[in-house]
């Protein structure tokens, strides 16, 4: 027996579940796991650094030790096992978060396998635990972690600390009154740290284009045709003009930003990445996009890119203190031959990653659009070098695309066929529009052929919404 399902952007037929209101509610609690540490904390302001994470544990205990956790939030797996990795990062996050800006010592107690997430993720954002200054679980397998066992990386520190008082300064964020472009930067991270709206990462984007938009629009005064340009300009170019005054990537963005790189980086391809991100974007009741492809894959060039100017920004600063210290060790050459050395090594690795940075940028400025033209042959042969990619690939996009039915489900050459094409269009996105791939458009995508019997209906293409501004 087999059932089509709809083209582009097709959902999955939605079961419904009873909502326990007693308890957090899946959209709350989804909404707290896109906050950044700072944002945790203006929005359980009062709460000391205790009671916070037992804020943090109960969504350790909600998702991550719930094996029914899908079942009984009305959630796919998929979705939980994004929030569980969005979780775990967060966690130390907020940790980092509060041994800077806690202002006495705390100690948290927090399930055993939170300390191991801790310890694994940890050096994602600059956090290292000492577990030799740990004790042993308790009955229940808590753990009490002091602060003192927590260290956090300068950059880290300097990074929370700066964003931090920006936020409690509440710079001015109406685009029409800032007059320089240090109002726009106060006022740009200001909005990016800001969850009253909406917490998804992409909606403050949006309010951060928008603010930067009035901003330049009112600083035209009476010049009709720059008001007129600025009315013009596509989200991506205000975007990426108003991410060059806010300067590297603040910490509130740092988390999201991180993740789509370190996606790209994986996959060489911006078509993980951009399926992430799209997730996000998804209307949480109905599953239809609220913005627009085109936008998507605007947005994810500019955060990856933007986090990869943040490293090589912060390695071409430590690049400098080498050599600082080398002219100064050069006094005496001899004496300091070995030191000299190991300056010499330290540049050579900052520049290596440099260029590793530029690498993974290129894949979402100028992406090759190799990974769809192997898909087919690279998904069935478990030796090939490519094998699980193609697989993460397909993953990414069926649960974007086709949310609630998995890849087995599927038969196999439908499979095949609009994997491909998808991960085409996608890419195609990325490249300049005198660049891209004929061989991958979306009319080429058909009806996909779900042999599943448990699937009763065919799955509808949601209607086409009016995205951002392009």
């Amino acid at each position: 027996m087999s059932k089509k399902t709809g083209k582009m952007g097709a959902q999955a037929p939605k079961v419904e579940q009873k909502v326990d209101n007693s308890k957090v509610t899946s959209e709350q609690m989804e909404n707290l796991t896109n906050m950044s540490p700072e944002q945790m904390a203006v929005h359980v302001a009062g709460l000391d650094p205790n009671h916070r994470m037992d804020l943090i544990t109960v969504m350790h205990e909600t998702f991550r030790k719930d094996p029914m956790a899908a079942n009984h939030t009305g959630m796919s797996q998929e979705t939980v096992n994004s929030i569980n990795k969005i979780n775990a990062v967060m966690q130390v996050a907020t940790l980092a978060c509060e041994c800077t800006l806690a202002k006495n010592p705390f100690t948290a107690l927090i399930p055993k396998a939170m300390i191991d997430k801790i310890i694994a993720v940890g050096g994602e954002v600059g956090v290292h635990l000492d577990t030799k200054a740990l004790p042993a679980p308790d009955a229940n397998g808590n753990v009490e972690l002091p602060s003192t066992a927590i260290t956090v990386s300068k950059e880290t520190k300097s990074s929370i600390e700066k964003e931090n008082a920006i936020v409690e300064e509440i710079p001015e964020t109406d685009g029409s009154k800032v007059t320089t472009e240090e109002g726009v930067r106060k006022g740009g991270i200001y909005i990016l740290a800001s969850t009253k709206e909406d917490a998804r990462p992409y909606a403050r984007i949006l309010s951060l284009i928008k603010f930067y938009r009035d901003y330049l629009y009112f600083r035209a005064g009476d010049d009709e045709a720059a008001k007129k340009k600025v009315s013009d300009a596509s989200n991506e170019e205000l975007f990426r003009d108003v991410v060059k005054i806010i300067g590297p990537c603040p910490f509130s963005m740092h988390g999201i930003s991180n993740l789509l790189y370190t996606a790209t980086a994986t996959t060489k391809s911006p078509v993980a990445a951009f399926c992430m991100f799209r997730n996000n974007t998804l209307d949480k009741t109905t599953g239809h996009p609220t913005i627009d492809d085109s936008a998507v894959a605007s947005m994810v060039k500019i955060l990856v890119t933007w986090n990869a100017d943040s490293k090589i920004t912060a390695d071409e600063e430590s690049i400098a203190v080498c050599e600082a210290n080398i002219k100064a060790l050069s006094k005496n050459k001899k004496q300091n031959a070995k030191a000299i050395e190991k300056e010499n090594e330290k540049i050579k690795t900052y520049k290596s990653c440099i260029e590793s940075y530029k690498e993974v940028s290129s894949f979402v400025t100028d992406p090759s659009t190799a990974i769809a033209d192997i898909l087919p042959e690279a998904y069935d042969n478990r030796e090939h070098e490519e094998y699980k990619t193609a697989h993460r690939t397909a993953s990414e996009i069926m649960k974007t695309y086709y949310r609630g039915i998995t890849p087995k489900q599927v038969e196999h050459d439908s499979l095949i066929h609009n994997m491909q094409q998808y991960a085409g269009v996608i890419i195609n996105m990325f490249r300049d529009p005198l660049q891209q791939n004929i061989a991958y458009k979306e009319s080429n995508i058909t009806e996909l052929i779900v042999t599943n019997e448990s699937t009763e209906e065919k799955v509808e293409e949601p209607a086409k919404e009016e995205g951002s501004k392009k």
